[in-house]
């Protein structure tokens, strides 16, 4: 459905309608929504005015093609505000390629507003925007701005890291592509592709008639260091040999460098056999020959690679899959060393300011569960991973979660360990496990409930004479049993502590990475399941302490 949205965009920027039209033609033209930031304002504006003057029906709005017209209209708006704020690959789909395109497990709600959506295939995020439109014009909840409607967007896609690291990596691809076409000519050569000038291939140099084939990669290596337009991303390549088992294999040689607070470094080597008389080019299995992200990053921009690969046309009806070898994919490179336990805060929050933000974020958060809509909840419950089998305990975990975000309880967890993959940027969501407390006692004196989480971790490979103390132990040191709700002895805590598995969703923490030992959960006394609070709801002190690792 891209090109839908982009002929209803279009469409209204010349001025004109759709076939079928839209409702409110004029008020849609006097609001000017020409993707400034101030069209956000008017924007509001729009759908204020709507609401106060015409209060339009259901049957108005879905059931007839004018207003299906409008509200996919202000949808597509919307979203291609995000995509141009943020650089993202962002695609649109109708319900029912709903079981194509979403993640196993990912399911659409079965309410109107999911009739249409949005999805950012490389950081696995699907948008409802005509939900935002629906409480809009039906008033069914506080009015949620559409500034904070597309920061609460851009914040998601960013989660998972700087969109520019995609970007980079699709220009990976497709310079390999084009090096391909160059390799099938007999000619591969020195070049270099930038966020500064995306579409234009830069050659380094004519090796032998210029410099030496060094000069020229060099001349691309200092480029790519000194980034002298401040590109977002750059990308050199040139003609190599990969060593292999059977011995040195040409290879085009890819380095990726994007720029900003978290550079990505990447060494790709694309191998291929040259054509010679009677064989065509033949393209092997390119490997990743170095990067400083793990495997699970690297894995996560495997698909911006090959967008990239087959977005370029080879000539005379040619392509890449007649080249390439049977089976021929990327792999990742092997994962770096096992990160140790999170670090102790080098400046921990003020308890006093921890006590003031909790007693916020619990005022605030409880007005959102008196208005949350289905929309709201479909942008953060959390789908189950592939992994869980039915018998496993955490399933009470997800399966509870609209019970816990509706009605639960926030108080402080503790972290006590997790899966180290967790510290790292990635994909996958995994268990950890927390210790936490209704006491009021500990709101003040979150350190004192930390404490308690060392005091159980200190049990992991121990063999203790006292039985309560022998089962924890037994919990640290095994990490497979999923105890929800398992309360602390008293030499341990004489305050009530308990200690549970939860599941650490990294669309419920910022940045994705497990930096801080301290967070917010939602407890109820129904289910002994706890989830961390998403990040969406948390002040804005909080996230800035969490990233500083302050917490």
């Amino acid at each position: 459905m891209n090109d839908t949205a982009q002929r209803f965009l279009d469409a209204y920027a010349r001025g004109e309608m759709p076939p079928g039209g839209w409702l409110f033609p004029t008020a849609l033209q006097q609001s000017r929504l020409d993707h400034s930031e101030d069209s956000l304002a008017r924007l509001d504006h729009l759908m204020d005015a709507i609401l106060k003057k015409v209060r339009p029906t259901r049957e108005q709005l879905f059931d007839s093609e004018p207003g299906r017209n409008f509200c996919a209209l202000i949808a597509f708006y919307l979203v291609e505000q995000a995509r141009r704020r943020t650089g993202a690959y962002i695609e649109w789909f109708p319900r029912e390629a709903a079981p194509q395109v979403l993640a196993d497990g990912q399911t659409l709600p079965d309410e109107p507003f999911a009739r249409l959506f949005a999805r950012a295939p490389d950081q696995d995020v699907v948008f409802f925007p005509l939900g935002w439109v629906e409480s809009r014009l039906m008033g069914q909840e506080t009015p949620m701005p559409a500034a904070d409607y597309l920061d609460r967007s851009v914040a998601r896609i960013e989660r998972a890291g700087p969109v520019h690291w995609w970007e980079g990596m699709q220009a990976v691809g497709e310079l390999a592509a084009w090096q391909m076409i160059m390799a099938k000519g007999g000619a591969v050569l020195p070049t270099l592709l930038s966020a500064a000038k995306p579409r234009t291939f830069i050659a380094m140099g004519m090796p032998g008639l210029s410099g030496s084939l060094d000069d020229s990669v060099q001349q691309g290596a200092e480029q790519l260091r000194s980034n002298p337009d401040g590109a977002r991303w750059q990308v050199l390549s040139y003609d190599g040999w990969l060593d292999g088992p059977n011995g040195q294999q040409d290879a085009v040689m890819l380095v990726l460098q994007t720029y900003g607070e978290s550079p990505l470094a990447l060494k790709m080597a694309f191998p291929y056999q040259p054509a010679t008389a009677g064989r065509q080019l033949r393209i092997l299995t390119p490997v990743i020959q170095g990067a400083n992200q793990p495997t699970a990053t690297l894995e996560s921009l495997q698909g911006a690679l090959w967008r990239g690969v087959y977005a370029m046309q080879w000539p005379d009806g040619d392509s890449w899959d007649q080249h390439r070898e049977e089976g021929a994919r990327a792999r990742p490179a092997s994962p770096p060393s096992a990160p140790g336990p999170v670090p102790a805060a080098p400046e921990p929050a003020d308890p006093a300011e921890l006590a003031r933000i909790l007693d916020k974020l619990r005022a605030s958060f409880a007005l959102r569960q008196q208005r949350m809509s289905d929309l709201s909840l479909a942008s953060v419950l959390a789908p189950k991973p592939d992994w869980m089998g039915p018998s496993d305990g955490l399933n009470e975990v997800v399966v509870r979660q609209r019970l816990l975000l509706t009605e639960g309880e926030v108080v402080w967890g503790a972290l006590v360990m997790a899966n180290k993959l967790l510290f790292e940027p990635g994909t996958e969501d995994l268990p950890a496990l927390l210790v936490h407390s209704p006491d009021r006692h500990f709101d003040a004196r979150p350190e004192a409930l930390r404490e308690v989480g060392q005091a159980l971790f200190a049990l992991k490979d121990t063999v203790p004479a006292d039985p309560e103390l022998a089962r924890l132990a037994a919990l640290i040191t095994g990490e497979t049993e999923r105890s929800l709700g398992l309360a602390l002895p008293p030499v341990l805590c004489s305050r009530p502590v308990r200690a549970g598995v939860f599941m650490a969703y990294r669309r419920h923490v910022p940045t994705g990475v497990l930096r801080g030992g301290l967070f917010p959960v939602l407890t109820h006394p129904s289910t002994p399941a706890v989830m961390m609070l998403p990040f969406e709801f948390w002040p804005i002190e909080l996230i800035i302490l969490w990233k500083e690792g302050r917490l």
